[in-house]
């Protein structure tokens, strides 16, 4: 999900994952592709999004949801059921700030609390996140605005797919996306973590807005002028393209699929485009109107394929529109949740 280096850090938070002049500027716009040739069958898609709940960005041109609705399957980067599900049952026990408090100086530590409290409005010693990589990730200043949407673009697009029950899978594994943290040595979790702490409330919505305003545009060689300038085309990247592509291709030859991924992901010679040209496949971009045709489309949860839980011991069942997810968090009794994602 993330790459750690310094403010390349943000950049593939949201990428990979205004002024109104530049926000209207779509001659250039090609977020979504389409994929033909090598015998298949029928059309897949390739859509570039951005991991922000920023209103903006729901302006996406009008094929991208009957594309959605035309492919067998949708794809993100990894199942989002499958996050949750790794996440509830990490068998590590000790809370992860004791993890930070490790590796810190007590200084350094102090400003990480101080970091927390000001995103999170309470202490640090009060979480009991027991996984490092979601309590870095509760280090992100908050940018919200009132106009903000009630999810996130990519899993608005989820809604969309589960709301037309298409089948839900992901093009990545989360045991490789998932303990990052844990991968690196001490000395450079530490320094990821003092990278993150280091940025300032305006420093980090000034980012942000300069990554939204390349989004909004579309188009995806400024995309790659902005990956290539934070030095984003490393090793990490390329390998994880690899093993996108190679899972869009497996999907491809048994049924048509609509993958959305970062949008930092698409361009460049490594990029999924690239990639899928030289394995034979046809890929090009879909022209882009922009009419609304998104508002006749509605996410419904009632149309969704719902989940059944039973817990035979209490003698009772449940149906969810997620599946259902036990918090190893609690050594006394047993809590289960449904994640919700598309609605925040």
């Amino acid at each position: 999900m993330k790459t750690y280096k310094s403010s390349y850090y943000i950049l593939v938070v949201f990428l990979f994952f205004s002024c109104n002049a530049i926000a209207q500027k779509k001659s250039n716009y090609s977020l979504l592709w389409k994929i033909e040739g090598n015998k298949l069958e029928k059309p897949s898609y390739l859509f570039g999004t951005m991991h922000i709940d920023d209103a903006r960005a729901f302006n996406f041109s009008d094929a991208v949801l009957p594309a959605i609705k035309n492919c067998e399957k949708f794809a993100l980067e990894i199942q989002p059921d499958s996050i949750s599900l790794k996440i509830n049952n990490i068998k590590n026990n000790e809370k992860a700030y004791l993890t930070y408090k490790k590796i810190l100086s007590t200084d350094e530590f102090n400003l990480l609390s101080e970091r927390f409290f000001a995103v999170n409005g309470y202490n640090i010693e009060e979480s009991t996140q027991k996984d490092p990589n979601v309590l870095i990730s509760m280090l992100q200043p908050n940018n919200n605005k009132d106009d903000d949407e009630v999810t996130f673009l990519d899993m608005h697009l989820l809604g969309h797919a589960k709301t037309m029950r298409k089948t839900i899978v992901g093009l990545e594994s989360i045991d490789d996306q998932i303990n990052v943290f844990e991968k690196l040595n001490p000395k450079e979790q530490r320094k990821l973590i003092l990278e993150e702490i280091k940025y300032d409330t305006n420093t980090y919505n000034k980012q942000l807005e300069e990554l939204t305003k390349v989004y909004l545009t579309g188009d995806i060689n400024e995309i790659h002028k902005m990956v290539s300038s934070y030095g984003g085309y490393d090793f990490e990247l390329e390998s994880r393209n690899k093993v996108m592509c190679e899972s869009i291709i497996k999907e491809m030859k048994n049924s048509s699929i609509f993958s959305a991924v970062g949008a930092a992901h698409l361009p460049g010679d490594v990029g999924l485009i690239k990639l899928l040209k030289n394995r034979g496949y046809k890929v090009t971009a879909v022209k882009a109107n922009f009419t609304d045709v998104a508002s006749t489309f509605k996410i419904d949860p009632l149309k969704m394929k719902w989940h059944k839980f039973v817990d035979k011991n209490m003698g009772y069942y449940v149906e969810t529109p997620s599946i259902t997810v036990a918090d190893s968090s609690f050594s006394n009794f047993k809590l289960h949740s449904c994640p919700d994602l598309i609605s925040k």
